[in-house]
């Protein structure tokens, strides 16, 4: 026995057909039988939506008139049945010939979903006589919200049992601005309990105009699966969203080899850059701040250059003189660049010393 639910708004413009078309192939993404019947009579476009390509020849209008069989009419898009309304209303298209008609597919579908017109007239009244239960559409702003409202007492009254709201198009930053209501205010206004929110998402837009058969991952069709388990009886947490999200499941990122060679590699240059820098700064340190020496001064052989009148160290000339004990032990060393002394040290007793000049 199929589940029937009728999507409507209490004015154009809210978003409810592409809301009962991206909850249809939700629908049907979880592996449901979904049928949309096309109420919005003169104004339909529920095939454009679901398929670009339609060739649909005769609507629920036909049947009812005599003029085909259900399966002459009906017609499918993005795996979802459905049936286009007719081009004007006839007199012949009461709510009960409507009704036995829904009732003779109560048997085939899992859902059956009546995509009625904005307002309260017309096709509105002959999906509401057939409906379990109700979707009321509406955008966060006053003149949506009263109408919205007055569609939901007119639902109550034709006897639909159970009707829920979905807030449509939600920006958060606008409301957050004062320039729309905010969720509560919504759910207050309408006086229904809500099973959705669909965020603004300018994809919609786009498919709106080109069918939703090729409809990309996207925030609101991300909000239309949300609602589609909630219909199911399930239960998610909402998200009011708007912001693009990678949709598609990363690739897994291969685990890197560990390679004993690679770590040997590593771990021999970064030994030689700190033996470098420790050399290379100490020695710069000892000749330019030697006045803090307080032992004697060391070369070091691979840095320097002997010359005739001193040793070349990185471009600085200089010279040192050492003295000896008796021992052969250094009591003094002194270092000069220019003739000028810029470091020097001194151990021990300096009696009986030797001098060696280099």
């Amino acid at each position: 026995m199929a589940e029937k639910i009728i999507i409507a708004s209490g004015k154009g413009g809210s978003g409810k057909t592409s809301l009962c078309t991206g909850l249809a192939m939700s629908l049907r993404k979880n592996g449901n039988f979904v049928l949309v019947v096309d109420c919005d009579i003169a104004q339909g476009c529920i095939d454009f939506m679901l398929s670009t390509d339609s060739n649909a020849l005769y609507s629920w209008g036909d049947i009812l008139s005599g003029n085909c069989e259900f399966e002459d009419a009906v017609c499918s898009g993005g795996g979802v049945d459905y049936l286009t309304a007719p081009k004007k209303f006839k007199e012949e298209y009461t709510c009960e010939e409507f009704k036995k008609l829904i009732d003779y597919l109560d048997n085939k579908y899992s859902y059956i979903l009546f995509d009625s017109p904005a307002g309260i007239t017309g096709g509105f009244s002959l999906a509401a006589s057939c409906a379990d239960k109700g979707l009321v559409v509406s955008t966060p702003d006053e003149v949506c919200v009263r109408a919205a409202a007055r569609a939901v007492d007119e639902l109550y009254d034709a006897g639909v049992e159970e009707v829920k709201l979905v807030i449509n198009r939600f920006d958060k930053e606008s409301t957050i601005n004062g320039k729309y209501l905010n969720v509560d205010e919504t759910i207050d206004s309408v006086s229904a309990q809500l099973i959705g929110v669909v965020p603004e998402d300018k994809t919609i837009a786009y498919a709106s105009s080109t069918g939703f058969a090729n409809l990309e991952d996207c925030p609101a069709k991300a909000a239309y699966e949300r609602i589609a388990i909630r219909v199911a009886g399930g239960s998610i947490k909402l998200d009011f969203s708007n912001k693009k999200k990678n949709f598609k499941k990363k690739k897994e990122k291969a685990p890197r080899k560990k390679s004993i060679l690679g770590f040997a590699v590593k771990t021999l240059i970064i030994t030689f850059a700190l033996v470098i820098a420790f050399v290379g700064g100490t020695t710069v340190l000892e000749i330019y701040n030697g006045n803090r020496r307080r032992e004697p001064f060391f070369e070091i052989p691979m840095l320097t250059v002997e010359k005739e009148n001193g040793k070349l160290y990185r471009g600085i000339l200089y010279t040192y003189e050492v003295k000896y004990n008796e021992e052969g032990k250094i009591i003094f060393s002194e270092m000069k660049i220019d003739g000028r002394v810029i470091a020097s040290a001194m151990n021990g007793d300096a009696r009986g010393i030797s001098n060696d000049k280099q």
